[in-house]
Protein backbone atom coordinates (compact mmCIF):
# COMPACT_ATOMS: atom_id res chain seq x y z
CA UNK A 1 0.00 0.00 0.00
CA UNK A 2 2.97 2.44 0.38
CA UNK A 3 3.69 2.68 -3.27
CA UNK A 4 0.43 3.01 -4.21
CA UNK A 5 0.75 6.43 -1.29
CA UNK A 6 3.42 7.95 -2.61
CA UNK A 7 2.60 7.33 -5.96
CA UNK A 8 -0.56 9.36 -5.40
CA UNK A 9 1.16 11.87 -3.81
CA UNK A 10 3.59 12.47 -6.40
CA UNK A 11 1.08 12.60 -9.04
CA UNK A 12 -0.72 15.48 -6.58
CA UNK A 13 2.74 17.51 -6.72
CA UNK A 14 3.07 17.26 -10.19
CA UNK A 15 -0.27 18.93 -10.11
CA UNK A 16 0.34 21.31 -7.74
CA UNK A 17 3.50 22.40 -9.76
CA UNK A 18 1.23 22.47 -12.91
CA UNK A 19 -1.44 24.74 -11.70
CA UNK A 20 -1.09 28.45 -12.46
CA UNK A 21 -0.02 30.25 -8.93
CA UNK A 22 -2.00 32.76 -7.97
CA UNK A 23 -0.04 35.95 -6.89
CA UNK A 24 -1.27 39.06 -4.80
CA UNK A 25 -2.40 42.16 -6.37
CA UNK A 26 0.63 44.55 -7.30
CA UNK A 27 0.78 48.51 -6.63
CA UNK A 28 -0.21 48.76 -9.91
CA UNK A 29 -3.94 47.01 -9.97
CA UNK A 30 -6.89 49.04 -10.25
CA UNK A 31 -8.41 47.56 -7.00
CA UNK A 32 -5.58 48.41 -4.78
CA UNK A 33 -5.52 51.64 -6.13
CA UNK A 34 -8.90 52.56 -6.02
CA UNK A 35 -9.10 51.34 -2.29
CA UNK A 36 -5.55 53.27 -1.33
CA UNK A 37 -7.42 56.23 -3.44
CA UNK A 38 -10.44 55.63 -0.94
CA UNK A 39 -8.73 55.05 2.51
CA UNK A 40 -7.47 58.71 1.74
CA UNK A 41 -9.18 61.02 3.56
CA UNK A 42 -9.06 64.24 1.85
CA UNK A 43 -9.72 62.80 -1.33
CA UNK A 44 -13.36 61.62 0.29
CA UNK A 45 -13.34 65.11 1.44
CA UNK A 46 -12.80 66.41 -2.29
CA UNK A 47 -15.35 63.66 -3.75
CA UNK A 48 -17.70 64.69 -1.42
CA UNK A 49 -17.61 68.81 -2.35
CA UNK A 50 -17.42 67.77 -5.99
CA UNK A 51 -20.24 65.96 -5.97
CA UNK A 52 -22.59 68.39 -4.10
CA UNK A 53 -21.65 71.62 -6.06
CA UNK A 54 -21.87 68.86 -9.36
CA UNK A 55 -25.74 68.98 -7.65
CA UNK A 56 -26.00 72.77 -7.54
CA UNK A 57 -25.00 73.43 -10.52
CA UNK A 58 -26.58 70.70 -12.76
CA UNK A 59 -30.31 70.83 -11.17
CA UNK A 60 -30.72 74.09 -11.69
CA UNK A 61 -29.95 73.72 -15.23
CA UNK A 62 -32.01 70.43 -15.95
CA UNK A 63 -35.06 72.80 -14.05
CA UNK A 64 -34.52 75.66 -15.95
CA UNK A 65 -36.31 74.83 -19.25
CA UNK A 66 -39.42 73.43 -17.18
CA UNK A 67 -38.93 75.92 -14.98
CA UNK A 68 -39.37 78.35 -17.47
CA UNK A 69 -42.27 76.97 -19.68
CA UNK A 70 -44.41 75.93 -17.02
CA UNK A 71 -43.74 78.00 -14.22
CA UNK A 72 -43.22 81.26 -15.12
CA UNK A 73 -45.44 80.75 -18.60
CA UNK A 74 -44.97 82.24 -22.02
CA UNK A 75 -47.12 85.34 -21.50
CA UNK A 76 -44.29 87.91 -21.40
CA UNK A 77 -41.32 86.37 -22.92
CA UNK A 78 -40.93 82.74 -24.90
CA UNK A 79 -40.03 79.94 -23.09
CA UNK A 80 -36.47 79.89 -25.04
CA UNK A 81 -35.54 83.56 -24.53
CA UNK A 82 -36.58 82.91 -20.89
CA UNK A 83 -34.42 80.10 -20.47
CA UNK A 84 -31.58 81.41 -22.17
CA UNK A 85 -31.03 84.73 -20.27
CA UNK A 86 -31.83 83.00 -16.58
CA UNK A 87 -28.87 80.37 -18.07
CA UNK A 88 -26.68 83.07 -18.61
CA UNK A 89 -27.34 85.18 -15.18
CA UNK A 90 -26.65 81.72 -13.46
CA UNK A 91 -23.60 80.78 -15.44
CA UNK A 92 -22.40 84.69 -14.41
CA UNK A 93 -23.54 84.21 -10.86
CA UNK A 94 -20.85 81.19 -11.07
CA UNK A 95 -17.95 83.25 -12.21
CA UNK A 96 -18.50 86.16 -9.77
CA UNK A 97 -18.79 84.23 -7.08
CA UNK A 98 -15.68 81.92 -7.44
CA UNK A 99 -13.57 85.12 -6.70
CA UNK A 100 -16.20 85.95 -3.60
CA UNK A 101 -15.25 82.54 -2.08
CA UNK A 102 -11.46 82.39 -2.64
CA UNK A 103 -11.03 85.66 -1.05
CA UNK A 104 -13.58 84.69 1.76
CA UNK A 105 -11.47 81.61 2.08
CA UNK A 106 -8.07 83.60 2.21
CA UNK A 107 -9.14 85.89 4.82
CA UNK A 108 -10.37 82.97 7.07
CA UNK A 109 -7.38 80.86 6.14
CA UNK A 110 -8.98 77.78 4.98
Amino acid sequence: KEPATSLSDSQHEQQQQQQPKHSAFSAQDTIPALIATFLNKPFRILLLSNIAKALGQEIPFNVLPFFTAWVLGEKCFSSGWLFGRLALLNIVAGLIGVPCWTALASKTSK
